[in-house]
């Protein structure tokens, strides 16, 4: 069972009733689109067909900005676009480099290191810049930080455009133009644009364009760098998006074109999906392992075979991210486990020393998916520590950060993802910090959640209700693939695949039958059998097979039917509580307690299958009718004690049998003294 809970979206059947009638929807989109507060009608078809783009004229300092860059055009001024090494920043760099070599401008670009110099614009860049005569810099997705630097290229004769959509300080910077749909100011309509999108409506600006026209060349750059940046897929970005996938195979430019082919896509029909988990990592690796100027002239090559080369070169970086990153997880699991205690801190900590920027981030967003905790990772070299931080719904990773502010020199970022730098010698202090805020913000920490749109029969999982699910598309941020529960199904037939290394499931209900892939999920690790009756989370779509469509299922999580893991996660918490010292009640504390029989019946278990490797969740069920999930976690905590249990190598939760010849007296556990020491008192710290 996975250790996320499950949220059923509210829904309202009328609603969706309506909706399917009115702008002629099957009742499996109707239901998604009325679980996720589309209200009536014409909300939701303004969301399905956004149908116009808004004047670029109506952003603040547009105006300005396009008559500074058309001076420089006509002087012909020597031009930098100053992008940022990340995919939204490269794809704005060279959506704005190839339009203003269109436009006969005198262009260059600059790409920061992430290594040497760090995110956005620095005073020596800006030196170097001013020496090779520039006399105006644009910059793309960043920008709107950068006072200090603006002021010293002001001092310099160097002109600043700014283009970004970070937050805005309260104070501007003092440049030419500061565009920026996130400021308070800004009238413009629609603030959730990506990097790209900002420089994509000032390419429009220049050539006095809605939209429409420019998009034909380069809404595919759009595309790219609005999926990978994750901002909302509604309204323009939904619509740039759409038009973007659609123009990838034509657009001319053979950079995609080689990309697309090593990562196994074809641009004919590729979906957002493949963007993001194909496209996206592979120029995101160019900033990580090495510069991002690879990954920036992949995009403005108009020559096949360079293409392909630089295209391979990327493939190449992105294989050695993934080793690394393989490495730097195992050894952040190993800084854990020799302090098995800070698992249970409300928020994971951990650092090592030469552990690369551009990869710790991607770790940490691992292991938070591991653990279902907020996750910061560090690492340090000639004692400065640089952090990324990822975090769970419902914990402001950028406000954690935010309460050790005094302690940093520099940390930005949003609730989902945090960054920040600092001396090492405040790297304690900086984790009691943290620490402290998740205890007084969240005395209980939020559960991770599959959001279900709707539980449905199966015999709506069938081709011609899963074909209308595709008006639904792109699939993004804030609209997310559609997630379906299958409630009391039973389960038909269990069939290893891939190895052994996932499954594939046949549910039955109702006489129908639905074949699913559960992937990574082992024969072993799954503790249900034929026969029996389960709820299913899915995700549902259509994949073509032999030139024909088919029905496609994903299994998320399965769980027994009607089980509610509320109180499976709040007897989860109230361990951790104990485990982490924290004040208890003699109550709490009972419930906590596995008596005698309770030992002897996990015991005997574990002695008859040698060993468990389902996990806590799936085991609480099915010995404890009460589901204190907490109660069994010290159970396995006394049996390991005494060495009748132990953990299977690779971490989690799997065990198997200890030295079955020990005679023990478990009334010498320490632990079992500790509770019911605990039992004897109102409150305690533990």
């Amino acid at each position: 069972m996975n250790n996320k809970g499950w949220h059923l979206r509210r829904s309202d059947p009328a609603l969706a009733s309506a909706l399917a009638e009115q702008l002629n929807l099957s009742p499996l989109a109707a239901a998604v689109l009325a679980a996720r507060g589309l209200q009536d009608a014409a909300a939701a078809r303004d969301f399905l067909y956004p149908r116009q783009f808004h004047d670029p004229m109506q952003m603040r300092d547009m105006p300005q900005a396009v008559e500074r860059i058309r001076r420089a055009i006509e002087l012909g001024e020597l031009i930098t676009v100053y992008g940022d090494y990340d995919c939204d920043g490269v794809t704005a760099t060279a959506l704005l480099v190839s339009y203003l070599q269109s436009a006969g401008a005198n262009i260059s670009y600059y790409l920061p290191d992430r290594y040497t110099e760090g995110y956005g614009l620095n005073k020596p860049a800006v030196k170097l810049l001013a020496e090779h005569e520039v006399r105006l810099i644009v910059t793309v997705d960043n920008g709107i930080s950068a006072r200090e630097e603006i002021a010293y290229a002001n001092s310099l004769g160097v002109d600043v455009v700014v283009t970004d959509h970070h937050t805005p300080p309260p104070v501007l910077p003092d440049a030419v133009a500061v565009v920026d749909p996130h400021r308070q100011d800004c009238p413009y309509p629609f603030e959730h644009l990506a990097g790209v999108g900002v420089a994509f409506k000032l390419v429009c600006a220049l050539e006095g364009d809605n939209g429409t026209e420019m998009a034909d060349y380069y809404a595919h750059l759009v595309a790219l760098g609005t999926i990978a940046d994750l901002v909302p897929l509604k309204e323009e970005n939904r619509l740039l998006v759409q038009m973007g996938l659609a123009r990838m195979a034509d657009n001319g430019a053979p950079g995609l074109e080689s990309l697309a082919q090593l990562a196994g896509i074809s641009l004919e029909g590729i979906a957002s999906e493949q963007v993001a988990f194909g496209l996206a990592p592979r120029m995101n690796a160019a900033g990580r392992m090495e510069t991002a100027e690879v990954a920036a002239d992949l995009l403005l090559s108009d020559d096949e075979e360079e293409a392909q080369r630089l295209a391979g070169h990327l493939d190449g970086l992105n294989r050695l991210r993934r080793q690394l990153e393989e490495e730097i997880f195992a050894q952040a699991e190993q800084f854990l486990a020799q302090e098995p205690e800070r698992l249970f801190h409300r928020v994971l900590i951990a650092w090592g020393e030469g552990w690369s920027h551009g990869v710790i981030g991607i770790v940490s967003a691992k292991l938070m998916q591991k653990y279902l905790k907020p996750c910061i990772l560090m690492t340090e070299e000639d004692g400065q520590l640089v952090g990324s931080a990822r975090s769970i719904p419902g914990f402001s990773m950028v406000e954690a950060v935010a309460s050790a502010g005094d302690l940093l020199t520099k940390f930005g970022g949003h609730p989902a993802a945090a960054g920040f730098s600092m001396k090492a010698e405040n790297r304690e202090a900086f984790c009691q910090r943290i620490l402290s805020y998740a205890a007084e913000h969240h005395p209980v920490m939020p559960v991770s959640e599959i959001l279900i749109d709707a539980v449905i029969p199966l015999e709506l999982a069938e081709l011609s209700q899963l074909a209308s699910l595709t008006v639904l598309e792109p699939f993004g941020c804030e609209n997310e693939t559609p997630v379906f529960a299958v409630s009391r199904a039973v389960i038909g037939e269990i069939t290893p695949m891939g190895g052994g290394k996932h499954l594939r499931l046949r549910l039955e209900q109702g006489g129908r039958r639905l074949s699913c892939a559960y992937f990574f999920q082992t024969p072993e690790a799954f503790p249900y059998r034929v026969g029996e009756e389960v709820d299913a989370a899915l995700e549902l779509s259509l994949q073509t097979y032999q030139g024909a469509p088919r029905v496609s299922a994903r299994i998320l999580d399965v769980r027994p039917a009607g089980l509610d893991k509320a109180k499976l996660f709040e007897s989860r918490a109230l361990y951790e509580r104990w485990r982490r010292g924290e004040s208890l009640t003699a109550e709490e504390c009972g419930r906590l307690y596995p008596g005698r029989e309770y030992l002897a019946a996990l015991y005997r278990r574990l002695r008859r299958e040698k060993k468990i490797q389902y996990g806590m969740l799936d085991l609480c069920w099915r010995i404890d009718p009460q589901l204190e999930l907490g109660r069994l976690y010290a159970a396995v905590d006394v049996l390991k004690e005494f060495d009748l249990a132990r953990s299977l190598p690779g971490g989690g939760e799997a065990l198997e049998i200890g030295d079955t010849q020990r005679k023990v007296n478990l009334q010498d556990s320490r632990i079992l003294s500790r509770l019911k020491e605990r039992l004897k008192g109102d409150s305690v710290a533990v």
